[in-house]
């Protein structure tokens, strides 16, 4: 009987300790793309993500690194679907959704993750010359995008 809680306080042990090393799931996220970058961090205790995009398809630099506000984030079954808005423009909404998958990290950052950068341009801007749209449009851009993951505490 002494044996067999020796063994089993020992067996518990050596779970509970490999169980430290278990991997973490990725909370920041750098993804690169076709004239476009854009990065995630989704905060400790359940904090709305920050989310950053460079080069908002407006004209002007391409290096213009803009912080999006309303930041939203859910889970799908695509992955992770983080949303932001620029909201600087008075006639149209422009937001940004990220479709990236959940990494799970264990001893270093994971690269070359696929995901997805959806812009989407809506509202009631004029229309090309010698084109008539009534109403509001929306026009989605999606470009594909190479991520790395890791973990920052």
């Amino acid at each position: 009987m002494r044996g067999f809680v020796l063994t089993a306080g020992l067996s518990a042990g050596v779970l509970m300790a490999s169980g430290a090393f278990a991997a973490s799931v990725a909370n920041h996220y750098e993804c690169v793309g076709d004239a476009t970058a854009a990065t995630v961090y989704f905060g400790p205790g359940g904090a709305a993500p920050s989310f950053r995009v460079v080069n908002l398809g407006l004209g002007g630099p391409d290096t213009t690194e803009v912080t999006l506000d309303r930041v939203t984030s859910e889970s799908s079954a695509m992955g992770r679907l983080v949303t932001g808005a620029y909201t600087l423009i008075a006639d149209a909404d422009l937001t940004f959704t990220l479709i990236i998958p959940t990494v799970s990290i264990k001893d270093e950052d994971v690269s070359g993750v696929e995901g997805m950068l959806v812009r989407t341009l809506e509202g009631t801007m004029p229309p090309p010359s010698g084109v008539t749209i009534p109403g509001p449009r929306q026009y989605n851009d999606f470009r594909a995008v190479t991520c790395v993951a890791s973990i920052v505490r």
